[in-house]
Parts: structure tokens; sequence; C-alpha cells
């Protein structure tokens, strides 16, 4: 998919470059083949000219493209949609209490001796995860969360 926005890019940019030099050679091809067929430029002819190509260019070149790059993207989103719908449905998961044998438990969540590390980055980067340092935040903590309950762990 990266290659494909790549690919899409350059194609946009080739555009957006053809977008501005196309008009001068036009431009310049009418004017000589006007020339070359024993015509006169005047500015009549030259106005009416410019602006001729001006708004054939504009229609061919940017909503023409704009238009066929609507429809690819149109097309790829319906065909992820499309794909989306049809994958199968994800089977149900059998939820277990912690202790089934016993229903009065009121323990919803437990943990017993957990360390938890904290990284002292702040933001993303591209270091990978062995170079940046872990720092213990919590060490051999237990505890039990009860249903109906809010807990919060704050420091």
């Amino acid at each position: 998919e990266i290659a494909q926005i790549k690919r899409a890019n350059m194609l946009k940019a080739w555009n957006e470059a053809l977008f501005f030099s196309t008009n001068i050679f036009v431009s310049i091809a009418v004017f000589l083949f006007h020339l070359a067929l024993g015509g006169t430029l005047t500015p009549r002819n030259v106005f009416t000219t410019v602006t001729l190509v001006n708004v054939v260019q504009i229609e061919l070149m940017k909503h023409l493209s704009l238009g066929v790059m609507g429809t690819s993207e149109c097309y790829v989103s319906v065909k992820r949609i499309q794909d989306f719908l049809e994958h199968p449905e994800l089977p149900q998961q059998e939820h277990k209490l912690l202790d089934e044998h016993n229903p009065d438990n009121d323990v919803a969540i437990s943990l017993k001796d957990i360390t938890c590390y904290w990284n002292q980055a702040s933001d993303f980067s591209n270091l990978g995860e062995s170079e940046r340092p872990l720092i213990p935040a919590l060490l051999d903590i237990s505890l039990d969360c009860t249903r109906s309950s809010l807990t919060c762990v704050v420091g």
C-alpha cells in the first residue's frame, strides 16, 4: 500500500508539472501551426486562443485528474469495506471467573507480585526498544480489584 501511495504521489507531482508547463507549449504549438498555415497573429486571436487553452487545461488536467483520483480512492475504500464485511464472524469468547467454584468471590482482577516498568522517553522516537532504559515504576505489587468498584493507580 505504501508503494501505491508513493506511486500516486509521483503521478500527482508529474501532473502538477505538466499543468504548469503544457499551457506554454500548447499555446506555442497552436500559434506556430496557425502561422505555418499562413494565418496572422492578432491580439484578438492570441487572447482568445490563450483563454481557450487555459479553460481546456483546467478541465482536462485538474478536474479530470481529480475525478480519476477520487474514483480510485472510492474503489479502494469500497474494496476495504467489502473485505471487512466478508470476514467471518469472530467466535464468542468464553469468559471464566477467577474462582468458578466460589461464586461469592467479588474479585474481578487479581495481580500478584507484579513489577511494572516505565520508559523514561515521553515521546515516540525511532530508537529501538532495547536502547531505551526501562525504569521500574511499581515493584512487587499485589492488587485485588473488586467488582463494581473504581480502582486507580496514582503516581
